[in-house]
């Protein structure tokens, strides 16, 4: 990735507000003069943090030199697994200490950089702002010894730091331009089991079958993307051939192909379903291959990222990472998918070709086309159908029509069964309930729900006879419904095994996890999921990931919870998930960000909070570009901001952050602003990307007044 000066110090920072595991990123300390150092003599756990005195009128006050004591505590913490005390100067003094900024009345010079100066019990460290600050502590804890011990000595000091590093280890790909182009050649050699890859070919299949003529063009695409990539890698075009060729001796056989059986062995696909994934050599053969619809174009795009370097962060940022050389050898990776739907609506997923580089499966708001893979499609509208799609009367005085109603059903399988032969290919059909929460209360429904002690019992009762009516004449289609609003509560009828539950905790708090055991609001929620999941194996998730009042400028800061969640929902078993962003602009907040993050969840769902860290700072560095540096101390004091507080998708900005710790920070996010703003980016999508952003930083400080 890009060599950055503080992506390891934001990275360990972050495990104090955001409650990370232990994370084992390790980055180049910043440039700075030698330091003296002569014997050891104590160590850092012997010291006590301490910064200015910060106490307001009735609680202790944000500032950058509070803000830095914690990122310090944080990480020396996760670098020695020693934990400091921090404490403002009003604290009686400790035996040793480290100061930050003029703390203990220490006068200090107004500088643009840092100095770290050590002398009688005390570390002094004083910077002319939170970014100097973080190069501060990079220099400081590259002095000290691994197992935290403290040169005799140390005098470190910076007249300036430069708030942008543009070093890259990574080049951009030219998503412009008609045929995709680099700068230059991210990797210099690339070889298979030893052997240059321009001495390979690629191998395909061509399917002409009558039932399923489509099936093959993911297999095409993919052996095209393959030549693709390995160019803009490489600067090597690889030839492009079918399975018709006479085999040779250096090949990537890609998909299912007549090469099986005997110029390579037979691979057992009975387990694959529809779209998992192989990558092995076999000799000085590659195989890229899996399950016929979708395996296939999946398994050639987690060989590039995987093994070449390749990112698909969004639908114009792509990069490829340096390299000097890789060899592809003694592989075997097969990935067999926990979730089978997987969809984000955020506007940048709609676009069909990063769908399908992101894994994506669902056809709502997006068109995937056989050679991307093609998609787990529904046969109508995806929510609300009841009254959109079927055109169910309502029942008089209520938004949701009688589950208990003859006609009403009658009209409910006639309309649903329409659907199915027009769609016979489809695999859900959604009879979802009107978006409202009252509900029918005629005498036969009170009774059933009486009965079964929840609301959702004669909903459930209704979709499970449609289940039943439609099994025989379409055995692979199922029926999709909420358990949403008045329906979120489990009942005590089990759902038949064709229909399908999507869960939908809209007024759940988006601060915490379901199962965040100190988050009242959502005990509720987590009780009727898992309600649920006894009661079937086929739960989907209905998950909201996005803000709704601000017009999707606020960042909505979830990042943590999201990936609690995902490793909840995964104990759980759940099969699919829909999470719904802001589907009409993009970028204003770290919207792009977490589309990219979540599509890593679904597909990866035991991925490590180690690895869904790293990916995020991944992205920060090519997304922003020059600008990302700074924007990872905007994200950080976003986090910080918005620690404590609870808030659901109709959040305000000060349900979201704490606008008197905003205050506080102001003057530093304005320097960090004007900086990001003012620079002449290189490329056109970093500076778009920069003044999107923007704009939510522009509206919070509308509101802090």
């Amino acid at each position: 990735m890009k060599k950055t000066l503080l992506t390891s110090l934001l990275v360990l920072s972050c495990l104090l507000m955001l409650s990370c595991s232990k994370g084992n990123d390790k980055k180049k300390p910043a440039e700075t003069p030698v330091s003296v150092e002569t014997v050891t003599s104590d160590s850092i756990s012997e010291y006590t943090i301490v910064y200015p005195d910060c106490m307001g009128t009735y609680a202790e006050r944000f500032t950058p030199e509070r803000y830095s004591a914690l990122r310090l505590k944080a990480m020396i913490e996760e670098k020695f697994a020693i934990s400091l005390t921090t404490q403002s100067d009003r604290n009686e003094a400790t035996a040793k200490e480290i100061l930050i900024g003029n703390a203990r009345g220490k006068d200090i010079a107004a500088t643009e950089g840092f100095s770290i100066v050590k002398s009688e019990g005390t570390i002094s460290v004083n910077a002319g702002g939170i970014f100097p600050y973080s190069c501060a502590f990079d220099a400081l804890v590259s002095e000290l010894g691994k197992d935290g011990t403290i040169p005799e000595a140390i005098d470190i000091s910076e007249d300036k730091v430069a708030l942008y590093d543009t070093e890259k280890d990574f080049v951009y790909i030219d998503l412009t331009e008609k045929e995709f182009t680099v700068p230059e050649y991210a990797v210099k050699s690339l070889t298979i089991n030893g052997n240059d890859i321009s001495e390979y070919k690629i191998i395909y299949h061509v399917w002409g079958s009558p039932t399923e003529p489509h099936f093959g063009l993911n297999e095409e695409y993919a052996a095209q993307q393959l030549q693709r990539y390995i160019k803009l890698a490489t600067g090597v075009e690889l030839p492009v051939e079918t399975d018709e060729s006479e085999p040779t001796q250096y090949e990537i056989v890609v998909g299912i192909t007549d090469r099986e059986g005997d110029v390579i062995d037979k691979i057992d696909r009975s387990g694959y379903g529809e779209e998992d994934t192989l990558i092995k050599n076999e000799g000085e053969r590659l195989i890229i291959s899996g399950a016929q619809r979708r395996g296939t174009i999946y398994a050639a795009y987690t060989f590039l990222e995987k093994y070449l370097g390749v990112r698909f962060f969004a639908s114009d940022c792509e990069v490829i990472y340096k390299a000097d050389s890789i060899d592809i050898s003694d592989i075997f990776y097969e990935h067999v998918s926990d979730m089978e739907f997987r969809d984000s609506n955020q506007r940048t997923m709609q676009n069909g070709e990063i769908a399908s580089k992101r894994k994506l499966n669902s056809n709502f708001r997006r068109i995937m086309n056989y050679k991307q893979g093609g998609t787990f499609s529904f046969a109508c509208e995806f929510p609300h159908t009841m009254g959109t799609v079927l055109k169910l009367d309502n029942a008089p005085g209520h938004a949701q029509p009688c589950f208990t109603d003859e006609a009403t059903y009658e009209k409910a399988l006639s309309g649903v069964m329409t659907l199915l032969e027009r769609n016979p290919d489809c695999k859900l059909v959604s009879v979802t309930q009107n978006d409202d929460y009252n509900y029918c209360d005629c005498t036969e429904c009170t009774s059933i729900i009486n009965e079964e002690g929840a609301i959702s019992a004669p909903l459930i009762r209704f979709i499970n006879r449609l289940a039943d009516d439609v099994k025989d004449d379409y055995p692979n289609a199922r029926i999709l419904t909420f358990a949403y609003w008045f329906s979120e509560d489990p009942p005590k009828t089990v759902p038949r095994d064709n229909v399908i539950i999507m869960y939908c905790p809209i007024d759940s708090c988006c601060a915490c996890a379901l199962n965040d055991p100190d988050c009242q609001t959502n005990h509720k929620y987590a009780e009727d999921l898992e309600g649920w999941c006894e009661l079937t194996d086929n739960v989907y998730i209905w998950y909201y990931v996005a803000e709704y009042t601000q017009n999707d400028t606020i960042p909505f800061m979830d990042f943590e919870s999201i990936y609690d969640n995902y490793q909840y929902f995964r104990s759980l078993g759940v099969k699919g998930m829909f999470n719904q962003g802001w589907m009409d602009n993009e970028g204003n907040e770290f919207d792009v960000m977490r589309a990219y993050l979540l599509s890593l969840l679904m597909w990866y769902t035991d991925m490590t909070k180690d690895e869904y860290r790293t990916a995020m700072y991944e992205f920060i560095d090519a997304y922003y570009g020059e600008g990302s540096e700074v924007i990872k101390e905007y994200f950080y004091a976003m986090e910080t901001a918005s620690e404590n507080k609870h808030f659901g998708q109709y959040a305000t900005v000060n349900g979201i952050l704490d606008t008197a710790i905003l205050t506080e920070l102001s003057s530093e996010a304005d320097m960090w602003w004007e900086e990001l703003n003012a620079y002449e980016y290189p490329r056109n999508e970093v500076k778009q990307h920069i003044t999107n952003l923007y704009l939510g930083y522009k509206k919070i400080k509308e509101n802090l007044g």
